[in-house]
């Protein structure tokens, strides 16, 4: 299902949810789609000392705006939505085998 916009009231104020296209098989994924992101995400943190990884230390404030992230930003992103991300796709199987949900 995606977003999609509807106008209302001379502006585009109400979001509903639309199936569009096929319905996703879920089954179709493949658990070694994240490994790239938990690499990058690992190094880039990494690099950045433990009292700085915090979204407030990466502002990105312009960028932000424009739903762009530096490097850490978005490693600080993905690792705050990490273990929602393992709640919803280990019971399907799709959270990569060996990899620590609450890592």
């Amino acid at each position: 299902m995606s977003h999609v916009l509807r106008r209302a009231g001379g502006g585009f104020a109400a979001i509903h949810r639309e199936q569009i296209g096929p319905p996703v098989d879920l089954g179709d994924l493949d658990p070694r789609t994240l490994e790239p992101h938990e690499a990058k995400a690992r190094t880039i943190l990494a690099a950045i000392r433990p009292e700085e990884r915090t979204l407030e230390a990466f502002p990105d404030t312009a960028r932000v705006a424009l739903g762009l992230f530096s490097p850490e930003r978005q490693a600080l992103v993905y690792r705050a939505v990490r273990p929602e991300l393992a709640r919803r796709l280990e019971p399907l199987g799709l959270w990569p085998e060996g990899l620590a949900i609450d890592d």
